[in-house]
């Protein structure tokens, strides 16, 4: 669990989040409130046979939206390599129909 921001990530730096359920997000951060991290254009990261996909992390709601991750739910933030970064930044750019599959 996180106890504060004791790393040196700024607002819109794209971070890797590893949760307790396994799943692998990178995204936009925010900022860290009380017991909450907030992202926005969070997308999962999957292993497919092309190599790293990646797709919205909640398909019911709009990328731009401000999501909160409890740190309860948080095991590991790391920054990403630049070839995430540089896939991710070309996935949020992406208009919104193209966006349920990344790859």
């Amino acid at each position: 669990m996180l106890i504060e921001n004791t790393f040196d990530f700024k607002k819109d730096d794209q971070i890797t989040l590893k949760l307790v359920t396994s799943e692998e997000i990178i995204a936009d951060f925010l900022a860290i409130d009380g017991e909450f991290l907030t992202v926005q254009h969070p997308l999962t990261a999957t292993i497919t046979e092309k190599g790293v996909n990646l797709h919205p992390c909640m398909l019911t709601t709009h990328m731009d939206e401000k999501l909160k991750i409890h740190k309860n739910h948080i095991l590991i933030v790391a920054k990403p390599n630049e070839e995430a970064i540089q896939t991710f930044k070309e996935a949020v750019a992406r208009p919104r129909k193209e966006q349920n599959d990344i790859t």
